[in-house]
């Protein structure tokens, strides 16, 4: 994996930061408005109706409602695995907008190998994940 932070040309190939900022724009207004709704009418996980266990998201819902309230460390121990992308999608998106007000575009560049590491890596935090829900019940 290379990071690069190179000097910004126009007619540059496109950057993905100014999306993924984009996307927690979006990610943080929907939180919002469902913040707005009475909890009792967010309808339960299915998942965790029918087999009285945690589904893999179980907790996202209170994590970023934690999260809307500043509560860091509780939104961390309600689904460690979303609240850790989380950070790493704004940590992104704040470099990235960082190294752009520098005059500079931050670029990310992951060979095939690299890539297949990375989805095994990805795969692997989602099922330890899991299994911390279901230890602690969330």
């Amino acid at each position: 994996m290379k990071i690069h932070f190179a000097q910004h040309r126009k007619g540059a190939s496109l950057v993905a930061w100014p999306f993924v900022g984009l996307g927690l724009g979006i990610l943080a207004a929907g939180a919002y408005l469902v913040s707005l709704v009475p909890f009792r009418w967010i309808p339960p996980c299915g998942f965790h109706t029918l087999t009285g266990h945690p589904c893999p998201s179980c907790g996202a819902t209170r994590m970023t409602q934690a999260l809307l309230h500043g509560h860091l460390l509780e939104a961390f121990r309600l689904n460690p695995l979303f609240a850790g992308l989380l950070a790493g999608f704004v940590l992104w998106f704040l470099v990235g907008a960082g190294a752009r007000l520098a005059g500079r575009d931050l670029t990310i560049e992951v060979g095939a190998r690299e890539e297949k590491w990375l989805w095994l890596a990805l795969l692997a935090a989602f099922l330890v994940n899991w299994a911390y829900l279901w230890q602690v019940g969330v």
